[in-house]
Parts: structure tokens; sequence; C-alpha cells
């Protein structure tokens, strides 16, 4: 079964690997597993939609924070992924800062197959 998350990093992570997004805590790496499908978020704006890959630890150390835990991303391939400079979509901002208000995690939302979809559908324009 595949699941689908929102990983919310800023932009300065993103541009440092398109490899790996990473976690302080385990539990939150731990939520991913292969093949599911991850809307990279920072700073308000969609970065990238990705595949995870295998869960890793301590693989990418480039990030100004050390985030252990791991998950090793690979690039989905369809029009404008990724977008150029992120891509605004106000009803995911608005969503995440809801559940992060109501005391989600800062980094880690779960998404339905459709929230998905509708994100795929407003980068690639179909």
């Amino acid at each position: 079964m595949v699941n689908y998350w929102l990983v919310n990093h800023n932009w300065l992570s993103f541009s440092q690997t398109r490899e790996y997004c990473g976690f302080r805590a385990e539990f939150e790496q731990k939520k991913i597993q292969p093949s599911d499908r991850i809307v990279y978020f920072g700073d308000g704006f969609v970065l990238g939609l990705f595949e995870a890959v295998e869960l890793v630890k301590d693989k990418f150390n480039g990030w100004n924070k050390p985030y252990h835990y791991q998950v090793r991303i690979k690039l989905l391939e369809f029009p404008n992924n990724p977008p150029k400079g992120g891509l605004q979509v106000d009803w995911l901002k608005a969503k995440f800062m809801i559940r992060k208000d109501e005391g989600g995690s800062a980094n880690l939302m779960p998404l339905t197959e459709k929230e998905f979809e509708e994100v795929v559908h407003a980068i690639s324009g179909k």
C-alpha cells in the first residue's frame, strides 16, 4: 500500500540535496516506507514530488543541522517536476499550518491520494 506524505523542510535543505530528506526523530522517518509518495514542501511552496526509495541513517551530512534519520528519495518524472522556484499551493499550506497549530509534526504530515493527485495536477497542469 502506498502512503502519501508532505515533508516540510526549507528551500536551503532542498537545494543541498534532492536525493535525501531527513528527520531528527526516528519515529517520523519510520512512518515512511519505500514506494510512498512525498510532496517536498518548504517555505510555503511545493518544491518537488518524490518516491521514497529506502530508509537510511547518516548517509547525507550536508545540511546545516544533523538529520540522522533519512529517507533516500527519487524525483517522480512528469512535466514541470520539480517546479522552477517552487509552486505555491494555498490549500496545502493552510492545511499544514492548521495541523501544525493543532500540535502535529512540523516536518511530516499525511496526505490522501486525492490531495497528492491535486498537487500533481497543479504542477503538471494536467
